[in-house]
């Protein structure tokens, strides 16, 4: 499945120049073009990443962040601008915490790269959280098998003391703590 890729930019030239550059990537793409649609694209679908512009409409990049980080809080938002940073960085702690990306510069191989790493990482973290669920499995069921050994280990202690009284009495002996130990009945 191919990764995919949220755009949400006022300007469709932008748009398109970043859907054409994404999907040489073999991304699956959604374009947007304001914050309240991609926000409510996002909430309506899921993606691998978002790519917002920072000034836009009555919506911008800042209150995109903000609503998409309340519907997913791991979600990576890479907040993009035409503008100098140090004007960008002075909104906040916010901006300093995601990736900014001034459209003048490179534009082509920084949101490359960018989107690249972001997915590498995910699948890693994916993949770590798959193993570290299976780990859990095993040991769990070790620990399961480990304690039906020491069942058998004390019933087997229980039916050599027992070895001195009569069949029938071990019988209803080992069956009344066979319930008892697994909390069906109580025979005293």
């Amino acid at each position: 499945m191919k990764p995919k890729i949220l755009i949400i930019d006022d300007e469709p030239d932008i748009c398109k120049a970043l859907r054409y550059l994404l999907e040489r990537e073999e991304y699956s793409v959604t374009c947007t073009y304001s914050g309240e649609e991609g926000i409510e694209a996002f909430r309506k679908d899921w993606f691998d990443v978002v790519l917002t512009d920072l000034k836009m409409g009555r919506v911008d990049g800042m209150a995109v962040l903000e609503k998409i980080k309340e519907i997913s809080h791991e979600m990576p938002v890479i907040i993009m601008t035409a503008f100098r940073f140090d004007r960008v960085r002075g909104r906040g702690d916010e901006t300093r915490r995601y990736r900014l990306h001034n459209q003048a510069i490179s534009l082509n191989e920084e949101i490359r790269l960018t989107v690249s790493r972001i997915i590498e990482q995910k699948k890693i973290i994916g993949r770590i959280m798959r193993e570290n669920t299976a780990l859990k499995q095993q040991i769990s069921q070790r620990m399961a098998c480990r304690d039906f050994v020491a069942n058998l280990r004390c019933y087997d202690q229980d039916y050599r003391k027992l070895s001195k009284k009569s069949s029938l009495r071990r019988a209803i002996y080992l069956f009344s703590a066979t319930a008892h130990r697994q909390g069906t009945i109580g025979l005293n």
